[in-house]
């Protein structure tokens, strides 16, 4: 019973130093919201999405027993679009 209070106390405690408390000139909280809002933090999401969406869809395939040659065809288009783009220069602007 003491151990779960001071569990939800130390909780209690760690949300208010995040929404109260300032570091610097802003909260925590709202140095978070700050850095979520920069467009790497957006593109990093995407590409995050992005990657649980295949995750997902590749899971689905194998328990559904038909991702045999698609999971594998599909990562070996992935390696060739890789290969070719990292042997293409980048032109000169």
């Amino acid at each position: 019973m003491i151990r779960k209070l001071l569990s939800w106390l130390g909780a209690a405690v760690l949300v208010y130093v995040v929404l109260f408390v300032p570091v610097g000139r802003m909260t925590l909280w709202q140095h978070f919201r700050r850095i979520w809002a920069t467009p790497e933090a957006q593109e990093m999401s995407s590409e995050v999405e992005d990657a649980v969406r295949q995750l997902g869809e590749d899971v689905q395939g194998r328990i559904s027993g038909d991702a045999g040659m698609d999971a594998e065809a599909g990562i070996a288009a992935e390696s060739e679009t890789a290969a070719e783009s990292e042997s293409q220069p980048e032109a000169a602007e």
